[in-house]
């Protein structure tokens, strides 16, 4: 067994069979032994029927599991996995023919690297609003990935984390206690009071970037995220920047001070609020990059103080160690 591909799903049947419909057509040659991993994370739709009907097309093995959180569903795809190289992809991903060749082909010349990662482009499910497209290069809500034509090592660039819809990791760096962090990753529905974007693959690469374990660029390796009209509203960019700020507040990046309200520090507070009012003032007089970035500053900070709340962070007493404005 050369290759296992992973991919988690939930509740997204349709988009799981357009992405198994091109995987079934990828051209490997015959002698190539791959899996593939349906990581089926509780869903209530019809995954499992939709799997079953590529049984005779792909070398497809079907794993429910009833833990809700792609993390979840991540981790018992590592332990289940039986070749040494994983790929992993998403349901709602197109990949190009050669895509599992040319990472594979990658790991086999950089045995020095551990993980993988090639480029994601968007592939617009409709015609969003005018304010998207003028503003969507720097919007980055939906998934992207190109960080140009040329091979190289994540250590050459600075802050250059892959996503995990175009993504490759060879199984023996996990261990029991070397895992998908499962306090990230998404869970649940969009849109949900404690729902998360995601985090869980630019965790583990961090944790991996801690130990100097290489990481390789892989240009060539395609593949393109369908990217719904859903995914171009304001209310997807709001709810996408408070994940964001949750997840921030899990990574540790923020401060702790003696200063707080309602569970989180006044400056969280202040930003929000002049933030939301800048946008209020501005959201149907100024030009959308003005209003945009006062809904984005708005949201993020929005996330981060729901998460220091929902952690009980700021309710330590404010001369404790923890709240002497040490960063943690």
């Amino acid at each position: 067994m050369q290759v296992s591909l992973i991919i988690c799903t939930y509740n997204r049947c349709e988009d799981l069979r357009l992405t198994l419909q091109q995987l079934s057509q990828s051209g490997l040659p015959e002698n190539f032994l791959w899996e593939l991993l349906v990581m089926d994370n509780n869903s209530a739709d019809d995954t499992k029927s939709v799997c079953s009907s590529f049984a005779d097309k792909l070398p497809l093995r079907y794993i429910f599991e009833p833990r809700q959180g792609k993390s979840f569903a991540l981790n018992r795809a590592v332990a289940e996995a039986r070749a040494p190289l994983l790929l992993l992809t998403d349901d709602d991903v197109s990949v190009t023919p050669d895509w599992i060749a040319r990472l594979t082909d990658a790991a086999w010349r950089h045995p020095e690297c551990v993980y993988f990662g090639g480029r994601v482009l968007s592939q617009w499910q409709g015609q969003p609003p005018r304010w998207f497209v003028e503003n969507h290069q720097w919007l980055k809500v939906n998934p992207q990935i190109d960080f140009g034509p040329t091979e190289k090592e994540v250590a050459e660039v600075k802050h250059m984390c892959f996503l995990g819809a175009n993504f490759a990791i060879r199984k023996s760096v996990f261990s029991p206690e070397f895992r998908y962090s499962e306090e990230f990753g998404p869970s649940g529905s969009f849109f949900g009071r404690r729902s998360r974007h995601g985090g869980e693959e630019t965790e583990l690469q961090f944790r991996m970037g801690d130990r100097q374990i290489k990481g390789l660029y892989v240009p060539d390796a395609v593949v393109y995220h369908r990217d719904p009209l859903y995914r171009m509203t304001e209310k997807y960019l709001r709810w996408y920047h408070q994940a964001r700020g949750r997840e921030n507040i899990l990574n540790g990046d923020y401060i702790l001070t003696p200063g707080h309200l309602f569970g989180a520090p006044r400056y969280l507070w202040r930003t929000f609020l002049s933030s939301s009012f800048q946008y209020l003032l501005t959201r149907w007089t100024r030009p959308p990059r003005v209003w945009l970035q006062a809904e984005i500053v708005a949201a993020a900070a929005w996330g981060e103080i729901m998460e220091l709340r929902a952690r009980g962070v700021y309710r330590k007493n404010s001369d404790s160690p923890q709240a002497s404005g040490s960063k943690k």
